[in-house]
């Protein structure tokens, strides 16, 4: 093939050998995998690379390792903020209480024997969760709820001690094992 200044092209050489089973198609599947919070070990699956590989990329491949890490970074910016949200929604959820449906399915007979299922819905209330409000009014107004018991203890107490202790009829042979003892120490 001849370019616009008359040079001929040679077309490039095929390569040789087995395709790079790193690849950047890879790489992207685990990083979104992990920005979705799985786990290395199930992005690797998701993305069929070894654990070998993986590890061996994330010590010697910076660029890898830096994506790794924001992809981390992303998954926890998510978490905090979708766990905050999900656990005021259930904090309030338990404070107020709340109703569901319960589906049961009932099976027999008719008259003719055949088998027959019936399915019935029963509407549950579920009561205010006292421990519950006790947390909220707790964290949100300290100042009037408190989960704690201060004790005061008032009075006197009174140190001085008075004993009257003799060593008079302490045998000496008994006065110097103990004091032998106390040099020993």
């Amino acid at each position: 093939m001849a370019n616009d200044k008359g040079k001929i092209e040679k077309p490039e050489p095929k390569k040789r050998g087995r395709k790079p089973q790193w690849t950047q198609n890879k790489v992207d599947i685990m990083c979104k995998a992990i920005a979705d919070g799985k786990s290395y070990k199930d992005a690797m699956a998701m993305a069929k690379v070894g654990h070998t590989a993986f590890y061996a990329h994330l010590s010697n491949d910076a660029d890898f390792k830096e994506r790794v890490r924001k992809a981390e970074a992303d998954y926890q910016e998510l978490y905090d903020a979708t766990i905050v949200v999900e656990c005021k929604r259930s904090l309030l959820e338990l404070i107020r209480g709340y109703e569901y449906d319960e589906v049961t399915t009932e099976t027999g007979t008719d008259l003719r024997g055949k088998p027959i299922s019936k399915k019935k819905v029963v509407r549950k209330k579920v009561a205010p969760n006292p421990t519950a409000i006790i947390f909220a009014l707790c964290n949100r107004d300290s100042e009037h709820w408190q989960n704690r018991v201060n004790n005061e203890i008032s009075g006197k107490l009174d140190t001085d001690v008075k004993t009257d202790v003799s060593l008079k009829n302490v045998p000496d042979a008994l006065l110097a094992q103990v004091l032998e003892a106390i040099k020993n120490k």
